[in-house]
């Protein structure tokens, strides 16, 4: 029997990086359990059917194998040469979710929780107590998960084997050694060879990292050069899906690529006034007087050679003014550093200032690291709360209280500080840089020579300078490909649904953020095309390199379409090509709606703790604003009303509340309640945003037991519940709700009053919980409407805002120029998609229906392309064989589908 506490206190007595390298070995010795079928028999041949590869991770099981092999490599990169292969959350993170992910089988979530060990064994900010007790804990981990197939004596004695090693041998030399120092049993290479052939059917690549670990179990030298390819692979890679990390891994191991990208970029953001701009002249030595620097209206870019590195910084300096923070959300990222300003003479308390900006990181930026400077200390002094404000935002690396005005004098030493600081931050961000092959580099060199004298590159163009360098257009790592890393790093960006109004991509970034920041900051909330083509000819502008940007008019037509794109405007339906700006209008609605008086109004609060950002309504505005009512718009809100139900609504902001608050009536106000949220959680996206929901509690819901008693006692109060937490009660056979005020509320008759049957059974509450009749009546006039969307002379029960997206599909096809045959298929495809509405929570069916609306489209261009119809195909099939029997004939019509989308 293994003892953890034993291997512990033994690996207490060893150096930190002997117990990474003890953890790594403990947790790949028992990855090829992976391998093991639905029931777990050594006996039966594993040989499973391709669904079930992995069965336990469904859709996601390619990314959770990157991440083991990626946590592996980082602990070998640790252990080999660690002032090398810096610590990384999301290794942590990852790995971490992989072993959640995989509990439903209780060996595969242990053979992840190992590895998960074992990364812990790195934590930088720990001693080697630390790192003995995580690569213990990664030994017992795959004991258990061996102890499942009667194979934990042979990770016993490997275990024991490897704890006498450590006494004689490097870190190095003891990470070599083959895996296994005895003979290896034929049950675990009956396994190791299930384990590679499965992942050979997933076509995704993993040749690469198999290669990888066959030299690790075999005990072959391991050349740290190759290993920093395996560990370098920075967000926007890994953005684009792991069949292109696994390929771009490959490619540069194959053509010896090292040539980082050497550009990182860094946002400077705060209040207008506070001296991002004088703090940028500083760092580049150019002499700052007080009062002489214009206030930036928009974004000014200005590079800067990182004190000894090769790297080029970038800086973004960002006007504070608050009509510019809902663009907020297409600039910042997180793969860069971030300067906050404070104004040490600013009205607004220090700390708040820096929090509200500290949230935008938060949001916008993630875990990117952060530099708070304390601006024109001279006048005034800065306080903040530095302990709790760490406390709250973990990646604050420092403080630095100084003033830009005197930089090179009294305030010097200071600015140094800072300057060293920010030095340093921008080398960390270099190490986690893209890295490309020879021709890759080749072809980003001449895009930055050309790029100074040019704002955009055509189509045409570029095609020639990868004909040149030998960029080839087949296969994962394409033309295509390296448009879009281009794209996603900044080098050029590409809209590729703006390209009937612009085939070439813009290599000066700008030039767009300078005309967008132009039309914004005129402060014109409809415009049309000659408006933009006035307004820009009037504000010339030069970029980085002093050249002066030009916008003739047919540039200004990409201008608001990128902008639309953005969904910063839209266009008004009778303003001759005229848009309107959101963020931009009035403050108030010029009048409201007399019906949100009406008690029969439903509530729905989205409560943000701490910041609400800017962008939000105003791309909820834009994504319905075919439903605004009269023009009853302001910056803060509008009135909806639907095309398709009996109902309205006012959805508006309270930024002094922080509230987004959406107030539905009519007939079928809860199922338009239903499409107006599943709106704003699309707005919400991927942004780390921090808030609850809530309902209001209806006083008819009130527990009937001493009606009187208890009307009494809430007054004119409205209370309000926690929207999930209703939910979650409905979902425990709760018949109670028990208020803040320690009032009963019946919850039948609460989310009767918010939810339609059909919403209901969608969310997982069963009509065992309301017995045999679960109509809810909400007074003596009204009924619960149960709504129906008619699709192809069928009707759909559930969500509503996946019926639309499917008869919009629909519709679009009978006009589509496709081929007959597919446009059959595909409507086949779309009716037994619409019938798992009403069988599947909407998390499950919600990807089926991207992935059928992109295929659609695709389908429906004028030039499709085979690879991303067929990559949505591939979507809808995964996530049907995960379903089972129940989506089964979907399976089937995919691949029908498949061979003829082959001929695009």
């Amino acid at each position: 029997m293994l003892d953890r506490v034993e291997i512990e206190a033994k690996l207490k007595e060893v150096s930190k990086d002997k117990c990474v390298a003890f953890a790594v070995r403990s947790a790949m010795r028992v990855l090829p359990i992976l391998a093991l079928p639905r029931k777990n028999d050594l006996k039966a041949k594993l040989i499973v059917k391709s669904s079930e590869v992995f069965w336990f991770w469904g859709n996601d099981k390619c990314f959770y194998l990157l991440t083991l092999f990626r946590a592996y490599s980082f602990d070998i990169g640790f252990v080999m040469d660690k002032s090398s292969f810096k610590y990384h959350a999301r290794y942590k993170i990852c790995s971490s979710e992989a072993a959640d992910e995989a509990d439903d089988s209780y060996y595969a979530a242990d053979v992840a929780f190992a590895a998960d060990a074992a990364v812990d064994a790195t934590d930088l900010t720990s001693d080697k107590n630390y790192a003995a007790h995580a690569a213990s804990y990664a030994a017992e981990y795959s004991y258990c998960s061996a102890r499942k197939i009667n194979f934990e004596s042979f990770i016993e004695q490997a275990v024991q084997n490897d704890l006498r090693e450590l006494a004689s041998l490097t870190a190095q030399e003891f990470l070599q050694q083959p895996l296994w120092t005895k003979t290896i049993s034929d049950e675990w290479m009956q396994l190791y060879k299930a384990f590679m052939e499965q992942i050979e059917t997933l076509n995704m690549g993993f040749d690469v990292w198999l290669s990888l670990y066959n030299d690790l179990v075999t005990g072959c030298p391991i050349d740290i050069n190759k290993l920093k390819f395996f560990n370098n692979i920075p967000q926007e890679l890994e953005a684009q899906g792991v069949a292109k990390v696994n390929a771009q891994i490959k490619n540069l191991i194959q053509n010896n690529g090292s040539q980082p990208l050497n550009r990182a970029r860094t946002i400077f953001i705060g209040y207008g006034e506070a001296g991002k701009t004088s703090l940028i002249r500083a760092l580049h030595g150019e002499k700052v007087v007080k009062g002489k620097e214009a206030m930036t209206a928009g974004i000014e870019v200005r590079e800067w050679p990182v004190p000894d590195t090769d790297i080029q910084a970038h800086f973004w300096d960002f006007g504070g003014q608050v009509v510019f923070h809902s663009t907020h959300k297409f600039f910042l990222r997180s793969s860069c550093v971030y300067v906050v300003v404070i104004n040490a003479r600013a009205d607004i308390n220090n700390s708040e200032q820096a929090e509200y900006w500290l949230e935008h990181v938060k949001v916008f930026g993630g875990s990117a690291p952060v530099l708070i400077v304390g601006n024109k200390v001279d006048e005034a002094s800065v306080h903040l709360q530095m302990q709790t404000l760490s406390q709250k935002y973990p990646n604050i690396k420092g403080f630095y209280p100084l003033s830009c005005t005197h930089a090179k004098t009294s305030h010097r030493h200071q600015f140094v500080q800072f300057k060293q600081a920010l030095t340093h931050e921008l080398q960390e961000v270099g190490i986690h840089q893209m890295l490309f092959t020879p021709a890759q580099a080749n072809v980003l060199e001449e895009l930055r020579e050309y790029s100074p004298d040019h704002a955009f590159l055509s189509e045409q163009e570029f095609h020639r300078i990868c004909d040149k360098h030998g960029i080839i257009n087949e296969g994962e790592l394409n033309r295509e490909w390296l448009v879009d890393i281009f794209d996603k790093l900044g080098v050029m960006l590409h809209f590729d649904e703006l390209k009937a109004f612009n085939d070439s991509y813009m290599l000066n970034p700008r030039w767009l953020t300078h005309g967008v920041y132009t039309l914004m900051n005129a402060k014109q909330a409809r415009l049309n095309e000659q408006d933009m083509v006035s307004i820009l000819k009037a504000a010339p502008v030069q970029d980085e390199h002093q050249h002066l940007l030009s916008y003739p008019p047919d540039k200004c037509l990409f201008i608001s379409k990128a902008m639309q794109r953005f969904r910063l405007c839209y266009p008004l339906p009778h303003g001759a090509n005229t848009l309107l700006i959101p963020a931009l209008l009035c403050d108030e609605l010029p009048r409201y709606p007399p019906e949100l008086h009406d008690e029969q109004t439903l509530r729905f609060e989205f409560a943000f703790n701490g910041f609400l950002p800017r962008n939000l309504i105003g791309e909820f505005m834009v994504s319905r604003h075919e439903e605004i009512k009269n023009d009853l718009q302001s910056q803060r809100g509008a009135v909806f009303v639907s095309k398709t139900l009996q109902a309205e609504a006012l959805v508006e902001a309270d930024y002094h509340r922080r509230l987004l608050v959406m107030q539905v009536y009519g007939r079928d106000a809860k199922d338009y309640l239903m499409i107006l949220y599943d709106v704003m959680i699309a707005v919400f996206g991927d942004l780390a945003l921090d808030y609850r929901e809530w309902v209001d509690l209806p006083r008819s819901a009130l527990d009937t037991n001493s009606l009187e008693r208890e009307l009494l006692k809430l007054g004119n109060k409205v209370e309000k519940a926690e929207y999930k937490q209703l939910i979650e009660t409905a979902k425990d056979n709760q018949a109670k709700f028990i208020s803040a005020s320690g009032l009963k509320y019946d919850v039948k008759k609460v989310l009767g009053y918010f939810l339609s049957e059909s919403e209901q059974s969608r969310q997982g509450i069963t009509n065992n919980f309301y017995g045999a009749n679960p109509t809810v009546t909400q007074n003596k006039d009204q009924q619960v409407s149960n709504q129906t969307v008619n699709i192809s002379h069928s009707t759909i029960h559930g969500s509503v805002l996946a019926a639309e997206k499917i008869e919009n599909c629909l519709n679009t096809l009978q006009s589509s120029p496709a081929d007959n045959d597919i446009k059959q298929l595909l409507t086949e495809l779309l009716k037994h998609i619409a019938e798992l509405n009403s069988k599947v929570p909407a998390k499950v069916l919600d990807p089926i229906t991207r992935d059928a609306e992109d295929l659609v489209n695709e389908v429906n261009s004028d030039n499709p392309r085979k690879r991303n119809s067929l990559f949505s195909l591939e979507g809808i099939k995964d996530a049907a064989i995960a379903l089972g029997e129940t989506a089964k004939p979907i399976i089937e019509i995919a691949e029908k589908i498949s061979p003829l989308l082959q001929s695009f």
